[in-house]
């Protein structure tokens, strides 16, 4: 009965051993297969509503001769309509 137990208590211990020390080694392959990203994209501000957007992704359009990034296409519009009142002096 005492021989059994210790046996089992072995081969428990064994396994626990042989598990501890291949976690390791399939952690770093997993990590391997999915590296971190390396771009870094720069956000810029919408002037309308103040969102910050991935450059790649926002809506941009050229007034008064500068290119304006914004966060979709609304925004830009209402842009457009508050610089249009503001130039008229309406509010």
């Amino acid at each position: 009965m005492i021989l059994r137990l210790l046996v089992t208590i072995v081969i428990i211990y064994l396994l626990y051993r042989v598990i501890k020390g291949l976690l390791p080694s399939l952690m770093s392959k997993q990590k391997l297969s999915n590296p971190p990203s390396d771009i870094i994209e720069d956000l810029i501000e919408d002037p309308y509503c103040h969102a910050y957007v991935p450059k790649s992704n926002a809506y941009s359009e050229t007034i008064n001769g500068r290119k304006i990034f914004f966060c979709s296409r609304k925004c830009c519009e209402q842009y457009k309509n508050k610089l249009k009142n503001n130039d008229t002096g309406e509010d």
